[in-house]
């Protein structure tokens, strides 16, 4: 079954500049899509107009084979897990954060959450490895810290689709690693998933993950597969030179050319 079909999404702040440009595509359930572009290319954008479209977009959108203007506000919710890029850090502690990722599923809206969703939240932090932070106030906690207790947030939803904008930006490596590992489990299980990033080398990591790139100008290239048109077009969208080495086990990875720099 199709998870996400998009079909020819444009979208634009004004008539004169357009942010998306006949957008079309299409991901299989349990497939994981990478999306790279410059900054200002839309990526972003077109994450917000797959989640909440305006009304030109709706109808173009279909979410595991209905038009996402059909389907209930609460059954969209609990179809899919979001991480956005820029979180505003408030005095609310962790857990409380990660246990109102199971606010789709209460009975009733203000009703308190139940024993089984603290058990859901505290096992979600644990994978993310903040359990130990779980009563601090998210004003407390560093940037990668954040974007961790997001994730867990998102992930106690057991979605059907997870969209990251941006999930390793404020990472370090070794963080970075484990998401990517996340991203694989999710897939494994059944889980669809879009993430959006500058790396090239976190598409390479997943190795067969599809990938979406966005060119300066707003339009989408699609890639089934790491491969000699893919890299090319990625130096091309970058304007940087890029070598692709391949380790011990045949996995790809990118060297980007400091020297073209100037630095």
């Amino acid at each position: 079954m199709k998870a996400l079909s998009v079909d020819k999404l444009s979208f634009s702040y004004n008539k004169k500049e357009s942010l998306l440009d006949n957008i079309s595509f299409e991901l299989e359930e349990g497939r994981i899509l990478c999306i790279l572009g410059p900054n200002g290319s839309g990526k972003t954008t077109l994450i917000h107009e797959i989640l909440y479209p305006g009304k030109k977009n709706a109808s173009k959108i279909e979410l595991f084979g209905e038009k996402v203007c059909d389907i209930p506000y609460s059954d969209v919710s609990k179809s899919i897990g979001y991480v956005p890029q820029q979180i505003v850090p408030v005095n609310v502690s962790v857990i409380q954060t990660v246990v109102m990722g199971r606010t789709p599923y209460k009975k009733k809206l203000f009703s308190k959450f139940s024993p089984d969703d603290y058990i859901v939240a505290y096992d979600a932090l644990e994978q993310m490895g903040i359990k130990h932070l779980a009563e601090k106030t998210l004003e407390c906690l560093s940037g990668g810290e954040v974007q961790r207790v997001f994730i867990a947030q998102s992930i106690v939803k057991n979605a059907k689709l997870y969209v990251f904008d941006e999930p390793m930006a404020a990472l370090d490596p070794e963080y970075q690693t484990e998401f990517l590992r996340l991203i694989k489990w999710l897939s494994e299980n059944g889980k669809t998933v879009i993430f959006t990033t500058h790396n090239p080398n976190h598409l390479f990591a997943l190795q067969d993950a599809e990938a979406a790139l966005i060119d300066t100008n707003h339009k989408l290239h699609r890639f089934a597969a790491v491969s000699d048109e893919l890299l090319t077009k990625t130096e091309e969208i970058y304007n940087y030179s890029m070598t692709v080495k391949f380790d011990e086990n045949g996995r790809a990875f990118a060297v980007f050319d400091m020297k073209e720099s100037g630095i």
